[in-house]
């Protein structure tokens, strides 16, 4: 059986890239990943928000706002669901746990995206560890990660959980950033992302 493998490439004849279009199939065993963070909880002084569940949306919510990369929008919402397993080490358990499905990007920044803060608070120590990062093709999407991680945390933002509305937005995505032409399946509807609603959490 072939594993399916979000924003996989294609090179048709004319040398156009086609993108695989995210679709319910795709999306499944990702949103299932994701659900099982529902209820796990976290340090209410360093994440008010609420459980991993709450605080993966909120930072999913920041990545639609200010970014179309497809790659680095599933690492945002997928990158603490190692936590359903384990706090110590999630971002290898949640690296392990997505490989088969994502793209080869967003299994890294989910894999390194605690490294980026050993790096900032002065924890890595080894010269060859820290060129590795700092020289890294993929090291302004970490940093945008690690932004949003500190961004999601605000205990007075709830975000509705709309799996159609989040596949409509990733194909918007793979439109506004490859053109509509080379996406193979349009996505269902053309609602905007609009899932945040300001009162108390």
């Amino acid at each position: 059986m072939v594993k399916p493998v979000v924003n996989s490439y294609r090179v048709p004849r004319e040398n156009q890239p086609c993108l695989v279009a995210f679709t319910e199939n795709i999306m499944a065993p990702l949103f299932e990943l994701l659900e099982r963070c529902r209820g796990v909880p976290q340090n209410p002084i360093h994440h008010p928000e609420g459980d991993v569940f709450v605080h993966s949306l909120q930072i999913m919510q920041w990545a639609f706002k200010e970014s179309i990369d497809t790659d680095l929008i599933l690492a945002a919402m997928l990158h603490d669901v190692g936590k359903a397993v384990s706090s110590l080490g999630h971002d290898k358990i949640g690296a392990d746990h997505v490989k088969p499905y994502v793209s080869l990007k967003t299994h890294w920044l989910i894999e390194n995206h605690m490294r980026f803060w050993q790096l900032i608070m002065g924890d890595m120590k080894k010269k060859s560890k820290i060129v590795e990062l700092v020289e890294h093709p993929f090291l302004t999407d970490v940093l945008q990660l690690a932004r949003w991680d500190q961004l999601g945390r605000d205990p007075h933002v709830v975000i509705a959980y709309d799996k159609d509305r989040i596949i409509d937005a990733l194909n918007r995505c793979v439109d506004k950033r490859f053109g509509p032409a080379n996406l193979y399946h349009a996505g269902r509807g053309s609602s905007k992302w609009e899932p945040v609603k300001h009162g108390n959490a």
